[in-house]
């Protein structure tokens, strides 16, 4: 809901009209409302405005002048985060939309670094580094087309190469970042006096502080990543199997041998939610109906430097696979995503409009089915309610280097669209979705539900991607390291403007 301004937070946004340019300002109503919901949420209190620098001096400016008059600044990159982690928690704030700092600094097929400002998308770094032979190892999360390279190191964001390279973070080398004051802070080897940013690891990793912090230690201007030339060949497959106990052996035994570039699990609730979805696109085909009524389907890639060194890893992955249990299926879809990796804003919608919420957990691969048969034991507690209330949960499952374990249930239930899927979609996409009311019961449910999952997690050990403000991270933390992040917070920010809230940390 709209917070009354204060005098203070009106001299604060002529100011930054005054000293930044109206045209970078946005004031309107509609703006502060759709900057003031995710996917998923609405935030406590509207941002009292919208800056949207284009240049890092132009950040670094506003940043300075935003704090000074004891306001907050909260971060934003794409937009498709749905865990508060740009959602205000105090009145007056004002939110950085990094969209516009969207240059290729420099790309080094020599030093094999490519340098770019935080707000470029996956998509348009991977397409400026392709005509080079290049990429970086991870590469993206599936919402590449609009995602951020700095909100994709805020959340720590998985999918392509993760099974192999790990997170967003781990190709890093270093950062530029925009600390509460305006200041700015190099990290990695480029924080030494004539140094340039080639090397992570030189004494204590700053880099690392500012990885996964959801934009609480501060904003990133650029970021150094890493190259890899592109691979020779790729090889693909596809695999359904009986039970979901199935495939999660297979996956877990898959990232022992660390052949795979990706890979994702999806239950037959969400194969058919993304079947019927794929439709909504006016450019994508609707998969086979036989794809649609697999039963639990494994998908992944493999890449080599040559065909024969992709088809051994393949062969490997497939032996793996069939000893699961797992009968092969035409490879179809890894094979379409490879050529088309990036999916539309339609993924943050039910295929008929429904809401749309998902949730996860990570877990050692030694937890993961026991962490599937606990979430599964709360599906069976709940059904009757999610039946009689038309609330449908699906599961992903992914991979995350050799030892982690993703677990993703996503709900889809009859609501209202939010602020955000009203902004989002064109007059011609929104005409095929079902209008939904408001329902109390139904809200209450799908929350209830959440929590339990979360509970299952939580009871695990779980970590968390993308933490937000949804997440118990603070809550789950022992004393000594919870101690040490404060700590690093105050050193930061201390008035505590830098995003307030996010990881559970105190509000000014």
């Amino acid at each position: 809901m709209p917070t009354t301004e204060t005098s203070t937070t009106s001299d604060l946004v002529r100011d930054l009209v005054a000293q930044l340019g109206a045209e970078i300002v946005l004031q309107d109503p509609d703006n502060r409302t759709f900057f003031s919901h995710d996917v998923v949420h609405t935030a406590e209190h509207d941002v009292a405005c919208v800056l949207q620098p284009r240049t890092i001096a132009e950040l670094r400016h506003g940043v300075s002048l935003i704090t000074a008059a004891g306001r907050a600044v909260i971060p934003r990159g794409g937009g498709a985060s749905y865990t508060k982690g740009y959602l205000a928690t105090t009145p007056g704030a004002v939110l950085i939309d990094t969209t516009s700092l969207a240059r290729i600094v420099s790309i080094d097929t020599s030093a094999m670094t490519v340098t770019v400002e935080c707000g470029v998308t996956w998509q348009a770094l991977e397409e400026a580094l392709r005509p080079h032979g290049v990429r970086t190892p991870f590469w993206g999360p599936m919402s590449g087309a609009f995602a951020t390279v700095g909100g994709a190191l805020s959340q720590h964001a998985i999918i392509w190469g993760a099974a192999r390279y790990g997170v967003s973070g781990d190709s890093v080398l270093g950062l530029e970042v925009v600390l509460a004051d305006g200041s700015l802070l190099r990290t990695g080897s480029d924080g030494t006096r004539g140094g340039t940013s080639f090397y992570r690891n030189y004494g204590p990793d700053l880099t690392g502080l500012f990885l996964g912090d959801a934009g609480a230690f501060g904003i990133k201007a650029t970021a150094t990543l890493r190259l890899m030339r592109l691979p020779a060949a790729v090889a693909t497959a596809s695999f359904s199997f009986a039970t979901h106990d199935a495939l999660t052996l297979a996956m877990c035994e898959l990232a022992r041998i660390g052949v795979l570039s990706e890979c994702f699990g999806l239950d037959p609730v969400l194969r058919r939610q993304r079947t019927r979805r794929a439709a909504i696109e006016e450019d994508v085909q609707p998969l086979p109906d036989a794809l649609a009524d697999a039963r639990f389907v494994l998908h992944m890639g493999c890449e080599g430097r040559s065909d024969a060194a992709a088809r051994d890893d393949a062969a490997a992955a497939r032996a793996i696979c069939r000893a699961s249990g797992g009968v092969e299926m035409d490879d179809i879809v890894p094979r379409m995503l490879r050529t088309h990796p990036w999916v539309a804003m339609t993924s943050a919608i039910g295929p008929s409009g429904e809401r749309w919420a998902p949730l996860h957990g990570i877990v050692p691969l030694t937890s993961a089915l026991a962490t599937w048969n606990a979430l599964r034991d709360v599906l069976r507690e709940e059904a009757h309610d999610l039946e009689r209330l038309g609330i449908t949960v699906g599961f992903l499952t992914s991979l995350v280097g050799s030892t982690a374990f993703v677990l993703e249930p996503v709900c889809y239930w009859h609501g209202p669209r939010s602020a955000y899927a009203e902004r989002i979609y064109d007059a011609a996409t929104k005409s095929r979705f079902v209008t939904y009311e408001h329902h109390a019961e139904t809200e209450t449910a799908v929350a209830h539900l959440r929590a339990r999952f979360l509970a299952c997690f939580e009871a695990r050990g779980a970590a968390h991607l993308q933490i937000g403000k949804s997440y118990h991270f603070r809550e789950t933390r022992h004393s000594e390291p919870w101690a040490l992040i404060e700590a690093i917070k105050h050193a930061v920010d201390p008035t505590g403007l830098m995003n307030p809230g996010v990881l559970g940390l105190a509000r000014p």
